[in-house]
This record gives C-alpha cells, structure tokens and sequence, in this order.
C-alpha cells in the first residue's frame, strides 16, 4: 500500500515541544498561562493576540523543528511497514514564511533520527489532496480533520491521528491514538486489499486434533481462501495402525467435517504417499496428480502442509518445473532458537524437510515450539466458544477432550491452525528472514552458510487475534 503520512504531530511531537516553548515565550509576556486549557491548537490556548501567535512562529517555527523528537515507536512501525512492503510518503505543508527552507530542515531532521521513508513532499496548501492523487495514496494519516475532510472529497481514505489538541473535536474519521494502531490500521486495510488466494491443504487428519480445527477455519473462511484440494500425507506411530489405515482414516473425517458445514467433498479429497520420501518413496499418487492440476489452473497456489512434509518434497521431486507457481507453508520443527527439531512433522522424514529447503522454492515455516505452542487452549474455553449444539461444535470438543492417538486432557495446542491464520492475516504473524539452514545429525539447525536462496521463519504469533478469528467462523457463537 502507498501510506501517506503527515509529519507534524504524526511522526514529529510537534504541539508536546510547541507547547513547551510557549510556556517558556509565556512568561515574557504577561506570564498569565495556560487559560484555556481545551484549545483546537497551542496557541489558542493562551491570551496571546493572533499577531502575537504569528510573529513567535515566523521567528521560532526552524528552530522548533530542529528540536522535535519523534512521536514514540513512529520509527520502529515505519521500518515495520516497510520491511511489510508498504510505501511511505512524508506530506508536510511546511512553507515560507514560517521556513526560509522548509526541505532542508525537514530531511536534517529525518536524518538525525533515522526515520525511514519512501519520498518526501512539501505541499504547498493545507489539502494535499493534489498530492495523494499524484502518488496514488492508499491512505493519509494527518492531525487536521479539515485536511482529512479535504482529501475525502477527492475519493482518498484518510485517518486522524489522535492528538492532546484534537481529542475533544468531533469527527466521524476514524482515529489512531498511537503508532501501535496507526499499524494494525494499516495491516487491516492491507488484508481487505488482498486477493483471495488458492490453496491446497495437505493434512494427516487422523494424528490430531488440530487438524480439524484447521479444516474447519478453512471452509469457514472462503472470504479469504479458494480450497482447492485436500491432500492426505502419511503419518505413523510406533504400535499404531498403518500409514495406509491413517490415510484411510483421514480421508473419512475429512468427508465428515465438509459434511458438518454442509459443503459437497467430491473430488475434494486425494490420497497422498503411503510412505516417506526418507525411504526412497517417488510415486504419482492421486494426491501429486490432483496438485499438478491445480498448481497449472491457477496462476499462484499456496501448499498449506500441517504434516510430514513428504507430498510436497515428491511434488518437487517429479516435477521441479511447477516450483516458481507455488508457496508452500509447512508447520514443522522449532523455534530457530531451539537446539534441535525433535518434533513430529520434522523427524518422521526428514530427508522430505531437506529436499523442500533445498528446492528453492518460496517456503515459509511456522515453528511448533517457540511460536505455535502459543495457540494453546482448553476444554473450558471450548465450551464457551464452541456451539455444542451442532455437529461440529461436538465433534471438536468431544475430540478435543480425547484425542485417542494422545490421550485424555483438559488443555492442548492446536498448533496447525497458525499455517491458516497466517494465509488469512499474514500481520499475525513476526518473521525473520533466514539463509536456507543445514541440517545436522541432531536435527539442529546451522545457519552459518551464505545461500543465495532463503527461508522465512515464523518467530511470534497474536494468538488471541488468531482465537478470536477462529471462534468467530468455526462456530457463530461470538
């Protein structure tokens, strides 16, 4: 997005020093004080004449910038917002005669703190409408009401930015107090403006819990998702059933969550590999066939893997060409903080894991301890949330409670709802962007090597965002 931002009193603390310095000017004249402490603006406040506001201004006005501090975290979401991949337009109306050069002393400024930008621009009215329509403005963050009404008029969105002097003013804007929200602003229009994308869910159903949960958040965010396919991948556990008993069983409770929401299943649901790529397993299964016919229909597909990372590594394998039309997102392994990657969707094959690293396609990876471990929640919370009364409300808590594969609890993870969170709202979510690691015998990371192809690592999540979002469409109790 193109993000139009007003510099006084939106990056620059412009009425906190203003108001400060006409205290100290105050006591020169009739030292009488602050008399109307509701003013629209500084000068109001006190019994100066216009003249007097004016002429304190025209002498004082480069001087006070030079000694403006940036509101507080302005610089921190700035940088945020563009590593985000927004652009930053700085308008400002500074003009003679309260500057004799209003463009050197604003760039000085934004140099001494730092503050990062796309481009600058001097307006030279008060409506900067000319200026938003010029640089294509998405938005225009700015503390004058009259100059949001101003760009309005002219199809812009606007936004006020809450200041001491502008609180009491009565607007139907909407308002941003801090830079904490000027961003969750932002990163909410960013979503709205996004496409809805196509996507595959690879799943192994049967294992856990949280895979239903997954699915479910899916069918119930077509606003956002197009799924495409679910694609079975291949799990086992030490004295369980067989990874050809787990794909069957997975492929029937898929059918049966497409049935609670009332969606048809046909030609929905593909079995995937029946062993691990680890293992020398290459074969064309109907879930690899299914995925080549979806990854050529569309344009872009994202790979949703809450599994063993095996269909999509044989995917790669057979046909490497389809690499630059696909995203993958895989829940695997930890926190790249962690010592070792001992968790189940990485060490069942980890010859998968390398493959897909080392494929260089655009990968994504949402660690499970460090970072999805927070979406944990309980058997209480469920039965608030959950509408008990209808089939999938049931289904979920009752499996909730006993998972089979894992036991009787009050409290769990349901890890793989992050991989869809983050395809919904990609602003949940921190990163890091990595070198491709290596991957020692102890399943530890080593990521001193240069590559010329990297990773993104999930490193923190909003996970009562990511709840609330959740509750809200598995079931319509909220």
């Amino acid at each position: 997005m193109r993000i139009g931002l007003d510099i006084d009193n939106v990056i620059a603390n412009f009425d906190k020093t203003v108001l400060e310095e006409f205290k100290k000017e105050d006591k020169n004249k009739r030292n009488s004080g602050i008399i109307n402490p509701k003013g629209r603006h500084v000068e109001y406040m006190f019994d100066w004449t216009k003249e007097e506001a004016q002429e304190f201004f025209y002498k004082n006005m480069e001087r006070l910038e030079e000694i403006l501090e940036p509101r507080e975290d302005a610089k921190l979401y700035m940088e945020k917002l563009i590593a985000d991949g927004h652009e930053l337009f700085l308008i400002s109306h500074r003009v003679y005669p309260h500057y004799k050069n209003p463009k050197e002393v604003t760039l000085k400024w934004l140099e001494k703190y730092k503050i990062p930008y796309t481009k600058l621009i001097l307006s030279k009215d008060t409506d900067k409408s000319l200026e938003c329509i010029e640089n294509k403005i998405d938005i225009l963050f700015d503390d004058s009401i009259n100059n949001c009404k101003a760009v309005l008029k002219n199809g812009i969105s606007s936004c006020i930015m809450g200041t001491v002097q502008n609180k009491n003013c009565k607007s139907d804007f909407e308002r941003v107090e801090n830079w904490e929200e000027l961003y969750e602003k932002v990163c909410d229009l960013a979503v709205k403006k996004m496409p809805k994308s196509h996507i595959i869910l690879d799943t192994d159903i049967d294992n856990e819990v949280d895979d239903c949960f997954a699915l479910d958040y899916i069918l119930n965010s077509n606003d956002r998702l197009i799924l495409d396919a679910v694609t079975i991948a291949p799990f086992y556990h030490e004295n369980d059933i067989s990874i050809e008993e787990g794909i069957e069983n997975s492929e029937n409770i898929c059918k049966r969550i497409f049935m609670f929401n009332n969606i048809d299943s046909k030609n929905m649901i593909y079995k995937g590999s029946t062993d691990y790529f680890k293992n020398g397993y290459r074969k064309e299964t109907p879930a690899i066939k299914r995925m080549v016919e979806v990854i050529n229909k569309n344009d872009l597909t994202y790979i949703l893997s809450i599994g063993a990372i095996t269909n999509t590594a044989v995917l790669l394998y057979l046909h490497p060409e389809l690499k630059n039309k696909i995203k993958v997102v895989w829940l695997g392994g930890h926190s790249i903080m962690s010592l070792d990657n001992s968790e189940y969707n990485f060490k069942q094959d980890v010859e998968a894991v390398k493959y897909v690293y080392n494929s260089n396609v655009d990968l994504t990876v949402i660690p499970c301890q460090g970072v999805a471990s927070n979406l944990t929640t309980s058997i209480e919370e469920l039965s608030s949330y959950l509408d008990l009364n209808s089939k999938t409300g049931k289904y979920l808590y009752k499996r909730f409670y006993n998972d089979g594969k894992h036991g009787i609890t009050k409290r769990r993870v349901i890890w793989d709802i992050s991989v869809i969170a983050y395809m919904i709202n990609p602003y949940w979510f921190d990163f890091r962007i990595m070198n491709i690691p290596k991957i020692n015998d102890d399943l530890s990371y080593d990521f001193s090597k240069e590559t010329n192809h990297q990773i993104k690592f999930a490193v923190g999540l909003k996970q009562n965002k990511i709840f609330y979002d959740l509750f809200e469409k598995v079931n319509k109790k909220l």
